[in-house]
């Protein structure tokens, strides 16, 4: 753990692993089953507590008390994604896996059972990411499978269904919440394998679709007008993970460039901007419908001009206009 909050270059490392007992030293061996590799981690909303997943476990670290207060062997493979249900107690756990199972935990009934309080049942592959609305209602996973799920955790399985399908395998051997502050979490975007960010509404509507082979050089000012001749990448990137701006219409994606192992191989981060969104105060949806009926009319105004009988007098395009078709 390390701060970003000064120059610092210190850090604090967490350890997840159980206590050396006291006067020995604890045993170890290549088959150690204190040593965890973690695959995902997230601090609280009080950002008091993480909550950390890895090989099989779960885990929560308490940092002002400087130590775990909470280990359970969830899941038979990696846990790649972990979260809190809710930004008010803190007390629901949601874990996600390798073993294609969502699971919630509730820390209050631990000390009773180690058993999760539910089961989301769906996935066919792997889940590579679990992300909650925070209400401590809706979730969201993507998953290996080529599908991203909402979830209604009132509709969860309980243990003992779980626990009759769990052998059972129907498959063949970064997503997240548009951010509250700015349209209420209307929308789920997730990136994808064909180098493409997909944006849907809640009703399960796509929205809009991003295409990060189009993406232009960070370098450039975003308030200039974009360059006329758009060129697309020759390789078009997977892009890993997506993360949206909390307050203002931007986006930011990870691409991986490599198709083979070898010194080809490269990433690039690339930031998506919706012109003008932020002083709209409406939906997405109406953002890129207007961008649809400017381009049309821009359209028609040129077929008009282009059409026009000779001494016929056409309006000319502005330099708002100009600007407009070159985006």
């Amino acid at each position: 753990m390390t701060s970003t909050l000064d120059a610092s270059t210190e850090q604090v490392p967490i350890s997840f692993s159980d206590p050396v007992p006291a006067g020995g030293r604890r045993g170890w061996d290549w088959d150690d089953d204190n040593e965890y590799d973690i695959w995902s981690c997230k601090f609280s909303a009080d950002g008091n507590e993480v909550i950390a997943g890895g090989c099989r476990m779960i885990f929560v670290y308490d940092l002002i008390a400087d130590r775990r207060t909470v280990k359970i062997s969830g899941h038979t493979n990696d846990v790649n994604s972990c979260c809190w249900a809710d930004t008010a107690s803190g007390n629901v756990l949601i874990s996600a896996s390798d073993d294609t199972f969502v699971k919630v935990w509730d820390r209050r009934s631990l000390a009773e059972t180690r058993k999760p309080s539910g089961v989301l049942i769906g996935h066919t592959e792997g889940i590579t990411y679990v992300s909650a609305k925070g209400d401590g209602r809706y979730v969201i996973s993507n998953g290996k499978d080529q599908i991203l799920r909402l979830w209604d955790l009132r509709m969860m399985r309980s243990n003992i269904d779980f626990e009759g399908v769990a052998d059972k395998h129907y498959g063949i051997p970064r997503f997240d919440y548009r951010p509250a502050e700015t349209t209420g979490q209307q929308y789920i975007y997730s990136g994808s394998s064909d180098g493409k960010i997909h944006i849907w509404s809640l009703d399960g509507r796509v929205v809009q679709v991003l295409d990060r082979s189009y993406t232009l050089s960070m370098a450039l000012d975003p308030s200039a007008p974009d360059p006329q001749d758009i060129t697309p990448a020759r390789v078009r990137p997977c892009v890993r993970d997506v993360s949206w701006h909390s307050q203002q219409p931007i986006l930011m994606s990870t691409g991986w460039l490599g198709r083979h192992w070898g010194m080809s191989e490269g990433s690039v981060v690339a930031r998506h901007e919706w012109k003008g969104l932020s002083k709209l105060r409406n939906s997405l949806e109406d953002h890129v419908e207007k961008q649809k009926l400017e381009r049309a009319e821009r359209a028609q105004r040129r077929a008009m001009r282009r059409d026009a009988m000779p001494g016929t007098f056409v309006a000319e395009l502005s330099d708002e206009d100009t600007e407009m078709e070159d985006l």
